[in-house]
C-alpha cells in the first residue's frame, strides 16, 4: 500500500500508514518482550531494545538530510526506510511462536507462561 501510495503522489497516506505502523510497535513491543523473555528479564529487555530504538530514530534524521542533500528529494529516504521495515518485518516472521519461547522452560513454569 505504501509504494502505491508513493506511485500516485499520496505522500499524505504514506506518512499515515507509516504513523499507524509506528504507533502500533511501540504498543506491541511491551507484549512482545514480556511473551519472549519473561517477566524476570522485562525491564533489561524492554530497556535494551528502546535503546536501538531512540538511536536508530536520531541517526534517521541525518541520514535522510544527506540523502536529500545528494538526491534533492526524499524519494531515496523513503526507499531506504521501506528496506529497513521490510528488514524488521523479515525479523519479526523469523521469530518462533510464543509456546516455544526464548527463555528457559523452568524459568517459564516458575512466571507461570507456559
Amino acid at each position: 500500500m505504501l509504494i502505491l501510495a508513493l506511485h500516485v503522489g499520496g505522500y499524505p497516506l504514506a506518512a499515515i500508514l507509516l504513523g499507524l505502523a509506528f504507533g502500533a510497535e511501540l504498543d506491541l513491543a511491551g507484549y512482545i518482550t514480556s511473551r519472549y523473555f519473561g517477566v524476570r528479564r522485562f525491564g533489561q529487555v524492554y530497556g535494551t531494545i528502546y535503546l536501538f530504538v531512540f538511536v536508530g530514530s536520531n541517526l534517521s534524521h541525518l541520514s535522510y538530510g544527506f540523502l536529500f542533500d545528494r538526491a534533492g528529494d526524499y524519494d531515496a529516504s523513503l526507499w531506504v526506510a521501506m528496506a529497513w521495515l521490510g528488514v524488521a518485518m523479515g525479523c519479526f516472521l523469523g521469530l518462533p511462536s510464543f509456546s516455544d519461547g526464548l527463555g528457559s522452560r523452568s524459568e517459564r513454569r516458575s512466571e507461570g507462561e507456559m
